[in-house]
């Protein structure tokens, strides 16, 4: 049960209502989350770093994690945040839920 919880409070890390929160008051506990589970995939610092950039930059405050992923493909921003994009990536494969898993 906590697997659950811990992939979902993830995705709060890119929940974009919260940007300009987060780039005053960076969310500590919703990082220590994703380093439980996936640290070993991350570049902890360097993603910490790149997740700032996220939050404070307006261009990338769009209304979902896809919408970020796409605008950053076409102007090769993904290839300058190689951390975050990967976040993004592992955020768009997580069931949202567990019910077809479960079925």
């Amino acid at each position: 049960m906590i697997f659950k919880y811990n992939s979902i409070t993830i995705f709060e890390l890119l929940g974009f209502k919260t940007f300009s929160l987060y780039a005053n008051d960076f969310p500590i506990h919703l990082f220590n989350s994703l380093k439980q589970l996936y640290g070993k995939y991350f570049d902890l610092p360097k993603l910490r770093s790149k997740l700032l950039v996220v939050y404070f930059t307006v261009e990338f405050q769009k209304p979902n994690v896809h919408d970020l992923l796409i605008y950053l493909k076409p102007t090769n921003l993904d290839k300058n945040l190689p951390q975050a994009t990967k976040l993004k990536s592992l955020i768009l494969t997580i069931p949202a839920t567990s019910a077809s898993a479960e079925r």
